[in-house]
């Protein structure tokens, strides 16, 4: 069977046993179609795996594979998909595009010009790369600090990226990249609604890196805040869910924990949250409006970042690895308040290639599912990252005192993305 591009999820082949079901694909130019067979008992079951959207002049609806809205396909195509369920089937409304044919049969191609149907199975698909190796990646923010690290190794993988960044911070993190013909850059604001129906075009998997980064930086732009990390998160997520884009990673924190009073006991993805920040509040909101709109053909991942660190072409200053290293180099000092609360730490390396791995990874695995993105073996006390940083310092001095402004304390478990 001819390796769509569009064909980004392999339907499972689990519970095909007698009957016909006809597999369409209609292209801009060509229908499609495979034989493959369904029991009656198990039609339905199956049918709610699957969905498929259509684009006709240039408007994108999407639906779930039920007979009510074949209607809707016969009137679009002019192909009669039959009276009964299995005629219907029959008659070219698809199962699939797998790239296989699950029972051998050959296929036809007919003619259909200025409609494409895409074909999803969001239980338990993978994203199935192209042997061109065309697979489009959006990465929202992606000439940020984490963004301009992810932009390199997707470009390494073989695949397109298309970067939407506002670039208020740095012009030329990815400028090495302007060249090559599978980066593309839009210098844009994703709050804004008109962005954001543009930038997701033909798009396989979106990557949601911008934000109003920290409680000092929220509270000083509160509504800016609220806009950038929750309301352009809540309103991206339901444009994707509405294009069929199943495969959405979003950038959350391990600030939703908070504090906690047991400092020492790891905390896992299903522990109690306890946003004590502005910043971590909205986090909080963001992953709970993700899930919310999650369904067969939307299904959202979540990381929970430790406190990242590690050098980057857009470098920040502002985490707490890294303003520790600054201010001994320069100022030979490093000054901690309070000293004893715990944070989790993860290299900006690491993150990027983990977001790599959830892209490549077989989508039940992924979808719906949060992950707290550390190291078990990188929980330190604040006082511990100032000694560490010390011991490469060895002139800097430390000065400690009791003004606490930043009372998270917290240690974080990566038992589950590691499994």
């Amino acid at each position: 069977m001819t390796n769509y591009k569009d064909a980004k999820y392999q339907l499972p082949a689990s519970g095909i046993t007698s009957g016909t079901l006809a597999d369409a694909r209609i292209s801009e130019s060509s229908v499609t179609q495979h034989a493959a067979t369904f029991d009656d008992n198990k039609l339905q079951s199956n049918i709610a795996l699957l969905g498929f959207k259509t684009a006709v002049n240039g408007s994108l609806a999407k639906y779930n594979l039920q007979d009510q809205i074949i209607d809707e396909y016969e009137d679009a195509t002019g192909i009669d998909a039959g009276a009964s369920t299995n005629e219907r089937l029959a008659s070219g409304v698809y199962d699939g595009v797998t790239g296989t044919d699950p029972t051998g049969a050959t296929s036809t191609d007919t003619s259909v010009s200025g409609y494409r149907i895409e074909v999803l199975s969001a239980a338990t698909g993978s994203l199935v790369i192209p042997s061109s190796g065309n697979v489009d990646i959006l990465v929202v923010g992606g000439a940020g600090y984490i963004g301009s690290i992810l932009t390199e190794m997707i470009l390494n993988k073989g695949w397109r990226v298309r970067v939407l960044d506002n670039l208020i911070y740095d012009q030329d993190s990815l400028s090495s990249f302007n060249k090559m013909d599978r980066f593309s850059f839009i210098n844009g604001d994703i709050c804004n609604l008109d962005t954001q129906v543009k930038i997701i075009e033909d798009i396989d998997c979106v990557v949601f890196l911008a934000e109003i980064v920290g409680d000092p930086s929220c509270q000083y732009l509160p509504q800016s805040a609220l806009k950038t990390n929750y309301l352009a998160v809540s309103s991206m997520a339901n444009l994707c869910s509405h294009m069929n884009i199943n495969r959405f990673i979003y950038t959350s924190s391990c600030s939703v924990y908070g504090s906690n009073e047991k400092s020492n006991d790891l905390l896992e993805e299903d522990s109690a949250l306890n946003p004590i920040s502005h910043y971590a509040r909205i986090k909080t909101m963001s992953e709970k409006a993700l899930f919310s709109q999650s369904n067969v053909l939307f299904s959202p991942t979540i990381l929970r970042l430790a406190t990242v660190c590690g050098p980057s072409p857009r470098h920040r200053f502002d985490l707490v690895v890294n303003t520790f290293a600054r201010n001994a180099f320069f100022d030979k000092k490093i000054n901690v308040h309070g000293g004893d609360q715990s944070r989790p730490n993860v290299h900006v390396d690491d993150v990027a290639n983990a977001i790599i791995k959830i892209i490549d990874s077989p989508l039940k695995k992924v979808k719906k599912q949060i992950f707290n993105l550390c190291n078990d073996s990188q929980n330190f006390s604040i006082i511990e990252l100032a000694k560490m940083t010390q011991s490469i310092f060895p002139k800097c001095k430390i000065t400690t005192d009791d003004n606490i402004d930043d009372r998270r304390d917290y240690r974080v478990s990566s038992k589950k993305i590691k499994d």
